[in-house]
């Protein structure tokens, strides 16, 4: 890692919905690289002007309650120095701006896997991130269920915006 990175890694995360090895993977890079592990969770509060569903979005309480667990979740990570950053807005949006002000070596996240109509209403904030994203971004496919075996196959590696360019 460079002197640019500040040496850390950001590991993005749904203190919701989030599958432990995405973190496991994120810690394992900081241990393996002597890097700083930044913890990220974005609460979907967009600007009022903008949302077309007010109801959906969070309440204070549930950021509270959503920057509880964030720091509950750092607490399975060992080893490895640990920033926690609960950050409120659009995710792909405050994720990316977050990459463009700390400068991390390396973004870890999970993503859901969605496809079809539910990708369509749901958006999908992985893609968005892996497509720009200035750093490297590793994208694991969360395990469906409570006991399902990691699918190491199933993760993307985007590592600068060559891809895009040779379309």
């Amino acid at each position: 890692m460079n002197e640019d990175t500040g040496n850390r890694i950001m590991c993005a995360i749904d203190v919701n919905d989030f599958d432990q090895e995405v973190i496991d993977v994120a810690a394992f890079f900081a241990k393996q690289l002597g890097a700083k592990l930044d913890l990220v969770h974005v609460t979907l509060m967009p600007d009022p002007a903008r949302a077309a569903w007010p109801a959906y979005f969070g309440s204070p309480e549930s950021l509270i309650e959503d920057n509880r667990r964030l720091r509950e979740i750092g607490t399975s990570v060992q080893g490895v120095e640990i920033n926690h950053h609960h950050l409120s807005g659009f995710p792909s949006e405050k994720l990316l701006d977050f990459v463009e002000s700390q400068r991390p070596g390396l973004l870890v996240m999970g993503t859901h896997g969605r496809r079809g109509v539910s990708r369509m209403l749901l958006g999908s904030v992985a893609s968005k991130v892996m497509r720009e994203a200035r750093c490297p971004v590793i994208v694991m496919r969360q395990r469906r269920q409570e006991g399902d075996q990691p699918d190491h196959a199933a993760a993307q590696v985007a590592t600068d915006d060559t891809a895009e360019k040779q379309k």
